[in-house]
């Protein structure tokens, strides 16, 4: 049994959008910093707010980012206790570009059900119905969606847990 979603349907009525801008220092130091405005504020309101930021700081903006978000209530007591409940266990899903060797996406899943893996191990079992749902689903967002013209197909995936384990990878 999967854990519970509390996030509203992303349906094109998004509940705030969160505006991320990131920016690099003369000694070569990055930040960012992210606010999160209601969905109706618009480009040109966003625009308006990157220019003074950009005319207040010695930094330079070198990227914008806007996205939409769906939010719903926090709740632990939505989640599921069970093995590799912790959301520091992830299997990590890499894409790579068939067109150009640099070029590559990653995908994290955190929180994995405990069926996706071979009993008693952090093998993945890539066969999965579940599992493979949900690496289709992010190749196609890398892909720009079932009209984009992407060319990111799947690499590898592997389970790690607290950044330290490197586990068996499976490659697809």
């Amino acid at each position: 049994m999967p854990g519970t979603r509390t996030a509203a349907t992303v349906n094109g009525t998004p509940l705030r959008k969160q505006i991320s801008i990131r920016v690099i220092d003369a000694t070569g130091d990055k930040a960012s910093d992210v606010i999160l405005a209601p969905a109706t504020v618009t480009d040109a309101e966003i625009e308006a707010y990157v220019a003074a930021y950009v005319a207040a700081s010695n930094a330079s903006v070198y990227r914008v980012e806007v996205s939409f978000v769906y939010s719903g209530q926090e709740d632990a007591g939505n989640a599921l206790a069970a093995s590799r409940e912790g959301v520091q266990e992830v299997i990590n899903f890499l894409a790579k570009s068939d067109t150009d060797d640099a070029a590559s996406q990653r995908a994290v899943l955190r929180a994995p059900l405990t069926a996706m893996f071979v009993t008693e191990s952090d093998q993945i079992v890539i066969t999965n119905a579940t599992y493979e749902a949900w690496y289709v689903a992010a190749t196609a967002l890398f892909n720009g969606g079932a009209g984009g013209s992407g060319d990111y197909s799947s690499r590898s995936s592997k389970f790690s847990e607290r950044k330290g384990t490197n586990n068996t990878r499976q490659t697809h």
